[in-house]
């Protein structure tokens, strides 16, 4: 299943130094094909065609994810989806590293639920807050690579 996620910029809850934030996420269907317009018709789809402005995509590098879900309930009701994602970052079918992940997604807005889930989250040993996304640590092993390098510095 292919899938196009547009995320903004994240907002801190509780100031920078908080693992939780806020980030607007439009998503839709795609497919592997680099064209958007052949892609099934999605709000995602037209916003990534507006921005392009139709200048063509191209692939600098691809995140394979493997996703495991479930759902989380607050005081008996629904609250979010917690999942594990498996990601594996890839150049030109070549594999740059991996990533496992866990992510709590809440349905509602509001902080007090995303504290109390946080502080549940904090006690679970090993669990620790990533600061970078899945892009921003693409876009670090991208960097590293001694022919991705130059090609980086170039699109500058």
């Amino acid at each position: 299943e292919w899938l196009v996620s547009l995320k903004g910029a994240r907002r801190a809850v509780n100031g920078a130094d908080s693992a939780l934030h806020h980030r607007p996420e439009l998503e839709g269907p795609a497919t592997d094909q680099l064209d958007p317009a052949g892609w099934p018709a999605s709000r995602a789809r037209e916003l990534l065609l507006a921005v392009a402005a139709g200048r063509p995509l191209a692939e600098r590098l691809r995140l394979a994810q493997v996703r495991t879900e479930r759902q989380v309930a607050l005081e008996g009701r629904p609250a979010g989806t917690l999942s594990l994602d498996r990601v594996t970052f890839l150049r030109d079918a070549r594999e740059l590293g991996s990533l496992l992940a866990v992510e709590l997604e809440l349905r509602s807005a509001d902080d007090e639920p995303a504290r109390q889930l946080s502080a549940a989250l904090a006690t679970v040993p090993g669990l620790v807050p990533d600061r970078l996304t899945k892009l921003e640590h693409a876009l670090r092993l991208l960097a590293s690579e001694p022919t991705a390098s130059a090609v980086v510095e170039g699109e500058r």
